[in-house]
């Protein structure tokens, strides 16, 4: 079986090293979420649908590295839920093939432009050089700055930005923004403590470099990123395609670093490779077994958005419901899970599901309060049962 992680336990990190992590750590977690969400929120609900986005991802990764207060903490936590964290890397890598080969074949309602099987091409030879490389915080460092000079390039176009063109986003009821907003924390508050890049990050600073570099990372770098995102979001949302091949190319070196450092940490088994393909291929069919065109009842999507979604809903629900079922209660120290908790998991989720494919797919955002009650409410119920059974055991 493959090592989990790093294994040593490192007491300095240098200042220059720090700023390293706060890039990789940044570049790492500009994917295809944050180059693509931003856009959409901001189409469908306006300009305050951004800090709903931002503030949260970014605080909520910033606070990993305070959280986790040392290497050992975030060895132990990769070791104890191992099997959990090559999964959230096998849904990535799959949400990536899966986007980059939409983009590719022009079935993501992207702006149409020269070059758009580059992107898949450009990702795979970009991670494929990362791996055979391996320096991984000189090559975030490289992918960010490229990233910086193809926005710059971009903005110089004559492209369609968001200030220009503000005709171009949505102006939905604040209240359904409101309802969202809840979900939105409770991702990404919680699907960091899976990302094996950030447990790879933490393991390797000490635990002052550690706190600096998740900080300076996602409070700096990422929000730049995303600046970058604002800038083509109307570009999307308007179907302007002047200046996009630099945004393309971005996306392709973007998902290339994430394709990358996710293929190095997980080292999937001959099992869990064909389980990425296959939600890969899963994903594909899905997208072309959709009609063209608006889909009625998911609220008018096109067929790439709904595929999308799907995905998404890993990082909504199923990932930061494992970390509040058994993460969580690890770090307070509870006793084990038993089987009548495991049912309650089962049951809540199962519960939960329909509601989050109303309020995500089907654009009915007044479900999505009752469904975080409910994940709540089943959390609420393990933990008492894991008490108890702590108790028992003592």
């Amino acid at each position: 079986m493959a090592s989990p992680g790093p294994t040593n336990t490192t007491t300095r990190t240098s200042p220059l090293a720090t700023l390293g992590w706060g890039f990789y750590l940044a570049v790492s977690w500009t994917w295809v979420i944050g180059m693509i969400l931003p856009a959409l929120l901001l189409r469908d609900f306006g300009w305050w649908s951004l800090a709903v986005f931002l503030l949260p991802n970014a605080i909520g990764a910033a606070a990993m590295g305070t959280v986790l207060k040392n290497a050992d903490s975030a060895q132990r936590l990769r070791l104890n839920h191992n099997k959990a964290v090559q999964r959230f890397s096998m849904v990535t890598i799959a949400f990536h093939l899966y986007v980059l080969g939409a983009v590719a074949l022009s079935t993501a309602g992207f702006p149409t432009a020269e070059g758009q099987m580059g992107v898949l091409i450009l990702g795979a030879i970009i991670a494929l050089v990362l791996l055979a490389v391996r320096k991984w915080l000189v090559s975030a460092l490289i992918v960010w700055i490229a990233s910086i000079g193809l926005a710059v390039a971009y903005a110089t176009t004559g492209s369609s930005v968001v200030l220009d063109n503000p005709q171009a986003f949505g102006d939905e009821p604040s209240r359904d923004l409101l309802l969202l907003t809840p979900v939105v924390v409770f991702g990404f508050a919680l699907c960091p403590y899976l990302d094996a890049t950030f447990l790879r990050a933490r393991a390797a600073t000490s635990p002052t470099a550690g706190k600096l570099a998740f900080a300076f990372g996602f409070l700096v770098p990422f929000v730049i990123m995303i600046g970058f995102t604002v800038l083509y979001a109307s570009a999307i949302a308007a179907g302007h395609a002047v200046g996009w091949r630099f945004v393309l190319a971005h996306m392709a070196i973007q998902a290339g670093f994430t394709l990358a450092v996710h293929l190095r940490e997980a080292k999937l088994s001959t099992s869990q490779r064909g389980v990425t393909l296959g939600l890969t291929i899963a994903a594909f069919a899905t997208l072309w077994s959709l009609p063209d065109g608006p889909i009625p009842w998911a609220d008018d999507m096109l067929a790439w958005e709904v595929v999308y979604r799907l995905f998404m809903s890993a990082y909504g629900l199923f990932f930061p419901a494992y970390v509040l079922f058994a993460v969580v209660p690890d770090a307070m120290k509870m006793g084990p899970m038993p089987r009548t908790g495991r049912a309650v998991t089962a049951i809540t989720i199962a519960a939960v599901l329909p509601l989050y494919t109303l309020g995500f797919i089907a654009r009915q955002e007044q479900w999505l309060p009752l469904a975080l009650g409910l994940v709540l409410g089943g959390a609420f119920i393990t933990f008492t049962m894991r008490r108890r059974a702590g108790v028992a055991h003592g």
